[in-house]
């Protein structure tokens, strides 16, 4: 496990806005981030797993690039 920073999970979603990523959040669509020393932080095997949870026409829809593992 990996904690990814933000600027990382933006890049791993096809470049979401901050504003995008956040509501996202809010509505549950993507895993609450976990904040250390004032930053939040993903775990990269949350993330990973709500790409594979996906179907490809959502995470078109999202602008996600598709992951291999």
């Amino acid at each position: 496990m990996k904690l990814l920073s933000f600027k990382e999970v933006q890049v791993i979603l096809g470049g979401r806005s901050r504003s995008s990523i956040y509501r996202d959040v809010a509505s549950k669509t993507i895993p609450q981030p976990y904040k250390l020393a004032g930053r939040v932080f993903w775990r990269d095997d949350e993330i990973f797993d709500f790409i594979k949870s996906l179907n490809h026409t959502s995470a078109d829809s999202l602008g996600v690039k598709h992951v291999q593992s």
